[in-house]
């Protein structure tokens, strides 16, 4: 390939990449939003996330990821944590809970590690 051609191949893939994350950003910016405006479903999301001697970095946490604890959040969690045990969670794809596990695990390794500097 001439150097042209891949500079302008990198351009298009960070053009892609910039727009996935800026997508992502509005969704998460509606979904938080929305809790303001939509009377939410009770769904006791402070027993799944971490209050007791919280630092900053897990209240901030807590604050920006509250608005995915809804509704089907807890099966996933309950997925995560202990595997398919009930019939009626055969339902959802198992790759989603091996994600939440592992991106769970990596979580709380930033946040012990962190925590020591702030």
């Amino acid at each position: 390939m001439k150097p042209h051609t891949t500079l302008k191949c990198q351009s298009r893939i960070s053009t892609i990449a910039l727009l996935a994350m800026i997508s992502r950003f509005f969704t998460w910016l509606v979904a938080f939003l929305s809790v303001f405006i939509i009377d939410a479903y009770d769904s006791a999301s402070d027993i799944i996330l971490e209050n007791e001697s919280s630092g900053i970095i897990q209240k901030l946490f807590n604050l920006s990821f509250h608005v995915f604890l809804r509704w089907d959040a807890f099966y996933f969690l309950h997925l995560a944590e202990e595997g398919y045990i009930y019939e009626q969670e055969h339902a959802f794809f198992p790759l989603f809970p091996l994600l939440a596990r592992s991106l769970g695990n990596s979580r709380k390794l930033f946040i012990n590690f962190s925590s020591k500097f702030f």
